[in-house]
């Protein structure tokens, strides 16, 4: 069975996003049970760990 070419250029990729609109990673060291004990802690403020982390720390931006 012969399938059938299109002579149609591929569409141009879509624009790159802007870097500072992308999310950054942040990662501490901490042991095991400090980890359980502060996404413990992160849970009870906020169910999305960086929501939860920013209103812990009361940084500018942070939602409810």
């Amino acid at each position: 069975m012969i399938s059938e070419q299109r002579n149609t250029a591929p569409e141009p990729p879509a624009a790159a996003p802007e870097t500072d609109s992308l999310p950054h990673p942040l990662t501490i060291f901490v042991s095991a049970g400090e980890r359980r004990a502060i996404l413990a802690a992160l849970r009870r403020r906020h169910r999305d760990r960086a929501t939860a982390l920013r209103l812990a720390l009361n940084v500018k931006g942070a939602s409810s």
